[in-house]
Order: structure tokens, then C-alpha cells, then sequence
């Protein structure tokens, strides 16, 4: 599995934005918000944030930047999961906000971990064999399917905040809402089932069987031999 050229230039430019934001304002952009204020040297570690997201993406953009990059943006990304985010759900989890942040940030993480997994995964002396390859992409996608249910409820908990950024020449704004909600949800679920499917599939007695013999009971030849691509 490669990681798609379109969707590492996307995140490149989305870190490059929010890393922009950061340094202008000299304060924490969007989703890694809120951060204390009693924070020692708040500002600075804003304008570092900033800083860090900006060379991230930008590093993303060229081939040989892109590894180091991605090993840069993941460590960034899973420290500010990891230190903003999860301890506000484990405080208080009746509060569907605090969920809602800490799927923002996942979502993210999972991006960071595809390419990490794909571009950056081998670092000498530290064995990361379940965080990259096929494996680190599986459960990257593990990590993205989780995350979209709680953004995607989120629309049906604060329906009068998402309404307000449906464009008002829209008409049944709340139905808008209520769609986005739902298909968060369901593209969650979709992948969810999608990996477990495949895992089962690829790993049950009879698809091993399938591949030796193919469907029709016939052992498959070689590809040497019978002249046809492997797989077909």
C-alpha cells in the first residue's frame, strides 16, 4: 500500500495553514486549542507549534524532506494528542466536547501515522515493527475509523453551533448537520468493518485455500509457467 501523492500534499498544505496561523497570531491554532494560560512561556511554545507544523508541511512537499518530515510530525502529533486532548476525555468523559477534540487530533495522528509508517518507519535502534508497514498503516486506519464517530456525534449534541456554520442560503439547515453528522458515523463504521473484513478474509482457512487452488478447485500453476501476471 502507497501512500497517495494527492492526500500527503493535502495534509502538507493543512499543516502549512495551521502553522501559519500560529506564527501570525503567536497563539495555538484551532483544534490545539485551548491550551492554559498558566502554561509557562505559552507564546513561545505557540510560535514552536507553529513553527514545527510549517516545516512539517513543507517538508512534506519534496521527496527527500518527506521521511525526516514525517518522523518529525508524528512525534509532534501524538505528543500534543497524548498531553492536550486525551487527559480532558479521561477527566471528564460525560462531556461529548472533550471527545469531539480528541478525535480532531486523532484524525490527524492517523494521517501522520500513514505516512510515518510508509515514508519515515525505519529509525536505527528503535524497533517500531508495529508502527509501520502494513501493519502501522492498519492500525493507523484502526485509529482513524475510531475517531470519526465522536466528531460525527457531535453534530447531533451541538446542532445549534454546527447550524451556525451551515452557509444560510441553504435551506433546512439543521438537515445539513444532521447529514454531516451521520456520514462521520458511517464512514467510522465503513472503514471499521472494512478492516476487520479483509483481516478476516485474508486469514481464514478457505482463502488460503482459495489462493493455492483458486475457486474452482484447480490448482493454480506458476506464473513462469503458465505465462499469465501473478494474481490473475
Amino acid at each position: 500500500m502507497r501512500v497517495d501523492g494527492l492526500g500527503r500534499v493535502l495534509l502538507a498544505i493543512g499543516l502549512i495553514g495551521l502553522g501559519v496561523l500560529s506564527v501570525i497570531y503567536g497563539d495555538f491554532a484551532l483544534q490545539w486549542q485551548p491550551v492554559p494560560s498558566w502554561v509557562p512561556w505559552r507564546q513561545a511554545l505557540a510560535y514552536g507549534s507553529g513553527a514545527v507544523m510549517l516545516a512539517s508541511g513543507v517538508g512534506l512537499l519534496f521527496r527527500r524532506a518527506a521521511a525526516p518530515s514525517s518522523r518529525v510530525l508524528i512525534v509532534y502529533l501524538v505528543f500534543w494528542w497524548v498531553l492536550l486532548k486525551i487527559p480532558r476525555v479521561v477527566m471528564d468523559p460525560s462531556v461529548e466536547g472533550n471527545w469531539l477534540g480528541c478525535g480532531e487530533i486523532a484524525v490527524l495522528v492517523a494521517g501522520g501515522w500513514v505516512l510515518f509508517a510508509t515514508l519515515g518507519g525505519e529509525w536505527r535502534g528503535l524497533k517500531l515493527k508495529f508502527a509501520t508497514g502494513e501493519k502501522g498503516i492498519r492500525l493507523a486506519r484502526l485509529l482513524f475509523a475510531i475517531a470519526l464517530p465522536p466528531i460525527g456525534l457531535s453534530h447531533f449534541v451541538y446542532t445549534t453551533e454546527v447550524v451556525n456554520l451551515v452557509p444560510a442560503w441553504l435551506p433546512e439547515r439543521p438537515v445539513w448537520a444532521y447529514l454531516a453528522g451521520s456520514g462521520h458515523i458511517a464512514a467510522g463504521l465503513g472503514v471499521l468493518f472494512g478492516i476487520y473484513s479483509s483481516r478476516c478474509s485474508s486469514g481464514s482457512p478457505g482463502s488460503r485455500r482459495h489462493r493455492r487452488t483458486g475457486f474452482n478447485g484447480r490448482r493454480l500453476s506458476s506464473p513462469g509457467r503458465s505465462g499469465l501476471p501473478p494474481g490473475s
